[in-house]
């Protein structure tokens, strides 16, 4: 069990790195300004929240396989959550929320979501 968290922890810092590191090129390549600290944030608060719903997923499969889907649903519940009340008001502090500020959340955002269902369907199959 843990050897499969470890390796989901791994292959999800990998692929998050590339895309965060492919996101941010596509920005500087454009030349559209970003905060780079908040960009960042976006992404380790998402790769946190991604393990932490992953952890328990895994953790449950064996104890109570029938709530892998509402944990799954809850986890995207808090993930919602957790960008209105940090990262909404921070965009929203000028008045504004631009593509770029919209992107910057929702971009790992998305990327962590189809991570999430894969790999929930591979815990499904072995259930």
């Amino acid at each position: 069990m843990q050897k499969l968290i470890l390796r989901f922890f791994f292959l999800l810092a990998i692929m998050l790195g590339v895309l965060f590191f492919a996101h941010t090129f596509v920005l500087k390549a454009l030349l559209i300004p970003f905060d780079n600290i908040l960009f960042l944030s976006s992404y380790l608060v998402n790769f946190i929240m991604v393990l932490l719903i992953y952890v328990v997923l895994v953790y449950l499969k064996d104890i109570r396989p029938e709530l892998l889907g509402y944990v799954f649903m809850l986890g995207s519940g808090i993930k919602f959550i957790v960008f209105f009340l940090i990262f909404y008001r921070i965009f929203k502090a000028d008045g504004i929320m631009d593509k770029i500020e919209f992107g910057s959340f929702f971009v790992p955002y998305g990327f962590c979501l189809i991570v999430e269902i894969f790999f929930l369907v591979k815990i499904l199959k072995r259930v």
